[in-house]
């Protein structure tokens, strides 16, 4: 039987790594469904919002579980006066991008303090490359004349194999 926690590890373990880049590059993120549309978000002229969907589970044989995550993540920039950078939104999807193109080690966490989040690691999602797909960068194009904000997304697919220990 699959475990009951695997998708909660597997949604915080995404979204710790990814808050984590955000963070060590100063970009304003936001995990959706996780985190409140602050302020700070919504007023932020780079940001990042994190989406993870999945897992997508197979059991290709007794206590062997195979897991796909579809991750995406809305790249936003506000292109302002003439100070700004115009090629920031390509910066930032270029982190991302490097990002997601890592394997993304799954740990037991989230909020549990009876002792079932301990941290402990229990695989490494890895991009699924099924039909040369990878990581790929999305262009929305300009989304506001007035505002001249423009939205991007960088997505991928990962898979990782679990057993019913694990």
């Amino acid at each position: 039987m699959a475990n009951r926690n695997w998708t909660r590890w597997i949604h915080a373990s995404v979204a710790n790594y990814l808050k984590a880049v955000c963070d060590t590059e100063s970009i304003v993120s936001l995990v959706e469904g996780i985190e409140d549309r602050d302020d700070t978000f919504n007023n932020a002229i780079d940001s990042v919002e994190i989406r993870v969907n999945g897992p997508y589970m197979s059991n290709p044989s007794n206590g062997y579980y195979v897991a796909r995550v579809f991750v995406n993540l809305l790249v936003k920039s506000n292109m302002g006066g003439e100070q700004k950078n115009k090629y920031q939104l390509d910066t930032n999807l270029g982190i991302m991008h490097e990002a997601l193109d890592q394997p993304i080690n799954i740990y037991k966490c989230g909020p549990d303090t009876g002792g079932v989040d301990d941290g402990t690691h229990i695989g490494c999602m890895k991009v699924l490359d099924e039909s040369k797909l990878g990581v790929r960068v999305i262009h929305f194009s300009q989304i506001d004349q007035t505002d001249r904000v423009k939205q991007a997304m960088v997505a991928t697919a990962y898979e990782i194999e679990l057993q019913e220990n694990a």
